[in-house]
């Protein structure tokens, strides 16, 4: 999806194939340090109002709930307006950007 954006050839870089390598090892390494913490995890409908209101929620927390939103919003605006390449760079730079590089390492022990 990264070469919807550019037209009809694809010159394959050896380095896009390492980066991308990259944010795989990442992502797999994030969501390992996530089931670390939620391994008893029961979600409900309410879960995002009752933490909101209930105030416990920290500000890193409030934070990257407002990045998620943002970024779902910004996503699913692409999708609707068929920018499938723009759709998967917001995803790419919410996962890496917001999420791996500032709210991991806020959470971290």
């Amino acid at each position: 999806l990264a070469y919807c954006s550019q037209g009809r050839d694809i010159n394959l870089d050896v380095k896009i194939v390492v980066g991308y390598r990259k944010f795989c090892n990442k992502l797999w390494n994030a969501t390992r340090f996530a089931l670390k913490y939620i391994e008893d995890f029961q979600p409900t409908p309410t879960l995002l109002d009752d933490l909101m209101v209930s105030g416990k929620m920290a500000i890193r927390d409030k934070w990257m709930i407002s990045r998620l939103m943002k970024g779902v919003e910004a996503v699913n605006e692409h999708f609707e307006t068929y920018k499938f390449g723009d759709a998967q760079q917001t995803s790419y730079h919410l996962w890496l950007d917001d999420l791996c590089d500032v709210y991991l390492e806020l959470i971290k022990p």
